[in-house]
């Protein structure tokens, strides 16, 4: 017998048939458990025949739940970043023209310095990549061109103003390919 969280009383074959077992585990002629099979491409949350409460905290089928619970984590987390990016397209496409416009401002009001280093000498003198992202450069990279390029301070100051929308998106951008690298399996598993 099994005691479900909610006080419900089933038979373990009854519980094994709910909560599929046999798309989890290999079975003998006999009927028992022998070995694991690859985990179902999806699941959905078991819950009690009786009262509609999730079954959890039962070690026999430990699997089963946290593979349904990884899959609510990952469909949340896919919502998430979603919106997120969606958000961050719809700042670019908002600020896209203006910043097209503004480019040629920028060109005249940044002084002509020859002592200017460019992005692949910045890269082999200093270390600008995210920690974790090698692909992704640092977005205070962006924010400190004068420390890494040469731009006088006044320069900088141009450079940010110009671009300090873009800066914003690309730092939120950063956060959700970071978010997407930490994987909720491996926690669980």
């Amino acid at each position: 017998m099994i005691v479900l969280s909610c006080g419900h009383i089933y038979t373990m074959k009854s519980m094994d048939m709910l909560m599929g077992m046999k798309d989890y585990y290999e079975s003998s002629i006999e009927g028992e458990w022998i070995s694991v099979k690859s985990l179902p491409t999806s699941s959905s949350a078991k819950t009690c025949p009786e009262c509609q409460k999730p079954v959890k905290d039962i070690r026999r089928y430990g699997r089963i739940i946290k593979k349904c619970t990884l899959d609510i984590q990952k469909r949340k987390f896919i919502l998430k970043h979603d919106r997120k990016l969606k958000g961050i397209d719809k700042q670019i496409m908002a600020s896209l023209d203006k910043m097209k416009k503004m480019r040629n401002e920028l060109k005249n009001e940044l002084p002509n310095n020859p002592k200017l280093k460019t992005r692949e000498e910045v890269f082999k003198e200093h270390d600008v990549q995210c920690k974790g992202l090698p692909e992704i450069t640092s977005y205070y990279y962006f924010e400190a061109i004068a420390q890494y390029h040469g731009f006088d301070e006044d320069s900088q100051r141009v450079w940010l103003d110009h671009v300090n929308k873009l800066l914003k998106c690309y730092q939120d951008l950063i956060s959700v390919i970071l978010a997407t690298k930490k994987s909720h399996h491996i926690k669980a598993f």
